[in-house]
């Protein structure tokens, strides 16, 4: 009994000597793989900012009052999804409506007695060709007649000259003398009356056209201030037309009501009066801010880079991943501005105006080359 009891001792005694061989021999691999991972691994290093917010790559749109006027409604609440040129606020148009209106009826008048003295005109042209044609065929007349006479007259003249010859050669009677001398001088009257009468057809053909060419340069006139008031008043009703549509107050572009309209019917707004914002449609980028130090020569276009957000309490933090898009070559502000493009497909999870934290991969190396870094840096 006492051989065996001393030979279970020496087994017990073997295994309480291979236990600690055993586990230093863990430790060992486990000190190596932790070394090795220290010295080899590459872990990333990132430049965080708290700095950062979510915006959209178009410029945001602000909502601006273009003229003076009372609000008399808003058509549109923060959120809403609005198209290009949509109404959103309306003022008061009364006086411009009313002002339009009355050019309106101003230009119908002036319109309606600009018709008449065309028709006007048109009838005094017709009636001057007329008179022109139908004084031409009397003074053809009148001259016609006259030139018959002046032949009679001369014929009579030339009987009366010949019967004088004869009487002083004796062949003829002093009475047949004095007859021929009678038509002539009868003759040569009617001639002269008939070429007068002519030449007062003429003068009195020429003043009825003098008269018509007035009337028709008097109706000119008149049509051209006329044209002249239509011209004005249509401008006036442009503008006016221009003053009514700017108190309408539209959606510059295609987006979404960033914020709630600072104004309610009643309200009166000044030229000038922010109102509210736009935000367009477009793809979302993450926008870090970050010191200078951290950002020179380490953060370059293309890096990988990620965004953090507060989501809900639930679940604690939303990230979605990205990559560097630009970066600023001068600070503003005290800060460089770095621009993250979201990656496809996650821009729904995001919001214009977000804050975020920004977290960028500038490069990887081991953790002993960190540690090494931290303590340069401390000494």
């Amino acid at each position: 009994m006492a051989a065996r009891f001393h030979r279970t001792l020496r087994v017990i005694d073997a295994d309480r000597g291979r236990a600690p061989r055993i586990l230093l021999g863990i430790t060992f691999v486990l000190i190596t793989a932790w070394l090795l991972w220290f010295a080899l691994a590459e872990v990333p290093v990132l430049a965080v900012t708290n700095v950062g917010r979510i915006e959209t790559k178009r410029a945001v749109h602000a909502i601006d009052a273009p003229v003076d006027g009372t609000v008399t409604n808003v058509l549109a609440t923060v959120g809403k999804e609005v198209r290009e040129g949509e109404p959103l606020v309306e003022l008061n148009v009364r006086a411009e409506t009313l002002l339009e209106s009355e050019e309106r009826t101003r230009r119908g008048s002036a319109t309606a007695t600009l018709q008449s003295l065309h028709a006007q005109l048109a009838s005094r042209r017709s009636s001057l060709e007329e008179t022109r044609a139908a004084g031409a065929a009397a003074h053809a007349e009148r001259t016609a007649k006259a030139n018959e006479a002046e032949e009679v007259a001369q014929l009579a003249e030339g009987d009366a000259t010949r019967i004088e010859k004869l009487y002083r050669n004796g062949l003829v009677a002093e009475a047949e003398v004095e007859r021929a001398r009678t038509e002539a001088r009868r003759q040569r009257a009617a001639a002269v009356a008939q070429l007068a009468g002519a030449a007062s057809l003429r003068d009195e053909l020429k003043a009825t056209e003098a008269t018509r060419l007035a009337e028709i340069e008097q109706l000119r006139s008149q049509i051209a201030a006329l044209e002249g008031t239509i011209a004005v008043s249509a401008i006036s009703s442009s503008r006016l037309e221009h003053d009514i549509e700017q108190r309408v107050i539209r959606a510059p572009i295609r987006g979404v009501i960033a914020e709630d309209f600072r104004v309610r019917p009643g309200a009166y707004v000044e030229a000038g009066t922010r109102l509210s914002s736009i935000v367009p449609d477009g793809q979302l980028i993450a926008v870090g801010q970050y010191a200078p130090i951290d950002a020179s020569g380490r953060i370059h276009v293309g890096q990988h880079a990620s965004v953090r957000l507060p989501h809900m309490i639930s679940t604690g933090f939303l990230r979605v991943t990205g990559a560097v898009s630009a970066v600023a070559s001068e600070p503003r502000d005290g800060f460089v501005r770095v621009e993250v493009r979201i990656d496809a497909g996650k821009e729904k999870q995001l919001a214009h105006g977000s804050p975020v934290i920004v977290e960028i991969e500038t490069e990887r190396c081991s953790p002993a080359t960190l540690i090494l870094r931290s303590i340069g840096k401390r000494l």
